[in-house]
């Protein structure tokens, strides 16, 4: 019992933890409202107290203080003035003490809500910190998982901390006032209270925690199934996979369905044991008073005390039990969520700079040694890569599928983190993986990803409406050769191009990439496939956009098609691992 107390009080220093320092003030404030609520829910059953032993024994009651203080304020005599008067202060008691609790519930939930916004934006930022590589790993559910479902565990475990807070008060304080009344009573109410609840957490803490673990996976494969529906839902269409995918997705759901059988049945489980385990060890406790003749008037009016307290902290135990059982469900997520936040993805991740470090490309990019693997490191993708790329050169980089081509340019972007060797720019390193020079260089590849939104934002993309340079949108949309198609559309610039650019062509969605990636003026242009799935005379036309930059971009062109190089001033392949530089003749690499 010891330890699990222990654990639920490590895993509220590590939530608190992640907390900035006016949270964790809110919180002790919550706190404070939490612990005078408890007073007041105290006198609210106390209360009750003075009316009853009015009712039922009069004459004790007349010689009690707070009858004297009532006749000396109210100059009352009359027993039924003295019962009115009472049962009205009652009232007006818990009038005040509801709307109390009603401010409590309202800061608790305000508090919820605002690490919420911080710990959504916490964990994107924790995300969005890990290198390129993490998120080429990674399944895109398990992100989306960690931003919805964990974050809703980690504030429904802060929120139940603050249930169990007034609680664990409330109980507390009554079983305080009830040992004023009758210790054996109160002692026979505490060892009940806590065998109910020590049964309910070692019969159902495993169960709980595993049904939130498996929860947790069935949720991912959920997603999972969904998000592959969507992103491929062409290619289900085409080659008539509508069933497979569907019973893929019905296998997940079905899990968790299962999953959530469980969790409601057991859920209620706890309340009702309570309920078994109080009222019935409380029969039998009053039958044994009775049976040894310890039940007398006095007794009886205790008992009466008992019920009005029963009446209240029974709900409340019923409720502690439930959200322990809510905790050890959540316990799995709460975890997953504090490890996003706490950055314990990669230790030694690091995030983009404000501003970047490299500030002009004036002579010459170079590669030096560069040596690349993935993170299985089972061989070098590259192995030793030495590359100069002079300001103004038009270069292209070849070689058979699978060689590092795009490996290369993710290097060069600033994407992938390099083994060793060094990436120099005009003679200055630049460190990989924070992107230090992206300012100067555009990028185009052949799935661009394109905004559900007009082609304005996509063009300027990541900008606000309001940082929209609306002089260098129209230069770059001129330059893409994208000033016809968008002159012919009713919306304009406005015109929306819906989900991946689906309401565009192939060859426009090119266009748009071109100048989206042309808005900041870069120094330097990669092209990544940019035409390959383009016919010839929609990629001839996109070409020709590209080649009017010759004179005022460096460009670095990877292609499978001769065609789209033959303009190049240097070729380069890639192969096993190397770079060589090659030429082209007649349509051939030589």
């Amino acid at each position: 019992m010891i330890r699990k107390i222990r654990q639920f009080l490590m895993l509220f220093k590590n939530m608190m933890e992640v907390l900035d320092s006016g949270q964790r003030r809110n919180c002790a404030f919550v706190f404070a409202l939490i612990v005078f609520g408890g007073f007041l829910e105290l006198l609210g059953v106390s209360a009750v107290l003075p009316v009853v032993e009015m009712i039922l024994t009069p004459d004790d009651f007349k010689k009690s203080q707070i009858y004297h203080i009532l006749v000396g304020i109210a100059h009352v005599d009359s027993d039924k003035k003295i019962i009115l008067l009472l049962s009205v202060g009652v009232a007006v008691l818990y009038l005040v003490k509801n709307l109390y609790l009603t401010f409590s519930t309202y800061k608790q939930t305000s508090l919820v809500a605002n690490v919420r916004y911080t710990m959504s934006e916490k964990t994107l930022s924790a995300y969005m910190k890990n290198d390129y590589s993490f998120f080429v790993n990674e399944n895109s559910s398990v992100v989306i998982r960690g931003m919805t479902t964990d974050i809703d565990a980690y504030l429904n475990s802060l929120q139940n901390f603050f249930n169990i807070g007034v609680r664990l008060v409330n109980i507390i304080l009554i079983c305080i006032w009830l040992m004023k009344t009758d210790i054996i009573l109160t002692l026979v109410v505490v060892i009940l209270g806590v065998m109910a609840m020590g049964l309910i957490t070692g019969v159902f803490k495993r169960k709980m925690r595993s049904l939130g673990k498996i929860r947790r996976e069935v949720e991912g494969s959920t997603l999972k199934s969904i998000t592959q529906i969507v992103a491929g839902i062409k290619e289900v269409k085409i080659l008539n996979k509508n069933k497979y995918f569907i019973e893929l997705y019905g296998k997940a759901v079905k899990n968790r369905c299962s999953v959530d059988v469980w969790y409601t049945t057991l859920s209620p489980c706890p309340e009702r044991i309570i309920e078994t385990i109080f009222i019935g060890g409380l029969l039998l406790s009053v039958g044994l008073l009775s049976y040894l003749g310890r039940v007398d008037n006095a007794f009886v009016a205790n008992l009466g005390i008992f019920a009005v307290a029963s009446f209240r902290m029974l709900p409340f135990v019923s409720q502690l039990s439930g959200e322990v059982n809510i905790m050890m469900y959540a316990y799995e997520p709460t975890m997953a969520s504090l490890r996003n936040i706490k950055g314990t993805f990669k230790e030694d991740r690091v995030g983009r700079p404000e501003c970047d470090t490299i500030q002009s490309f004036d002579e010459e990019l170079e590669l030096k040694d560069v040596v690349f693997s993935y993170e299985d490191g089972t061989y070098n993708v590259l192995d030793g890569v030495n590359l100069k790329i002079k300001k103004g050169d038009a270069i292209a980089l070849v070689g058979p599928s699978g060689a590092g081509k795009t490996t290369l340019a993710d290097i060069i972007l600033g994407l992938n983190r390099i083994k060793s060797g060094e990436i120099l720019v005009d003679g200055k390193a630049i460190n990989m993986g924070e992107n230090s020079w992206g300012r100067l260089i555009g990028y185009v590849s052949q799935n661009i990803f394109m905004l559900d939104d007009s082609i304005r934002n996509n063009v300027a993309f990541g900008c606000k409406p309001e940082e929209i340079d609306e002089v260098r949108l129209k230069n770059v949309i001129d330059q893409a050769q994208l000033t016809d198609f968008i002159a012919s559309l009713p919306d304009g610039l406005d015109t929306n191009i819906g989900e991946g650019g689906a309401k565009v062509s192939g060859g426009q969605r090119q266009r748009i990439a071109i100048a989206r990636a042309l808005y900041l003026d870069p120094e330097i242009l990669i092209l990544d496939e940019a035409t390959s799935a383009l016919d010839s005379d929609t990629e001839q036309a996109v070409m020709e956009a590209i080649d009017i930059l010759r004179s005022t971009k460096t460009l670095i062109i990877v292609a499978h098609r001769l065609s789209t190089i033959e303009k190049c001033r240097h070729v380069y392949e890639v192969r096993d691992g190397s770079v060589c530089e090659k030429r082209l003749k007649d349509g051939r690499i030589e």
